[in-house]
């Protein structure tokens, strides 16, 4: 039980780093660390997602565990395109939201087997991601 708290705290440390240094990013235009740093959540999530996850709801399949990362991935790698200002940005970023959404419907769907601490997360954790996207299509 101890190691899945501990992986929830890791998860939620992520996450938060992640959204803040993506919601502070565009106050500091050209400042590469911020989109290097965000790329590596982003790949982290793509990688680790399926472990960080555990610690949110614990009975999960790693196969299902590591979509849910890859729809973290996703979201999270729309405004690294932007900030770096590579090519396809703009459908990166419009991408964004659908893995959001598609994280959003999953959830939804999962509801009932994930733990109420793990579901109350995950869906605080995908409101900022749709705000996010949100936020990123307005903006760019």
């Amino acid at each position: 039980m101890q190691k899945n708290i501990d992986r929830a705290y890791f998860a939620t440390l992520i996450f938060t780093i992640g959204m803040l240094l993506t919601f502070i990013s565009p106050y500091f235009p050209g400042t590469k660390i911020l989109y290097l740093i965000i790329l590596v959540i982003s790949i982290s999530y793509l990688f680790f997602g399926w472990y960080l996850f555990k610690g949110y709801y614990p009975a999960g399949n790693p196969l299902l565990l590591f979509i849910m990362g890859y729809f973290y991935a996703g979201v999270f790698i729309g405004p690294v395109f932007a900030l770096a200002k590579w090519p396809f940005a703009s459908v990166i970023i419009a991408g964004s939201l659908f893995w959001a959404i598609a994280q959003t419907i999953l959830i939804i769907y999962l509801r009932k087997k994930i733990p109420q601490k793990g579901l109350v997360q995950f869906l605080v954790e995908i409101t900022l991601m749709l705000l996010m996207a949100i936020l990123k299509i307005i903006r760019f």
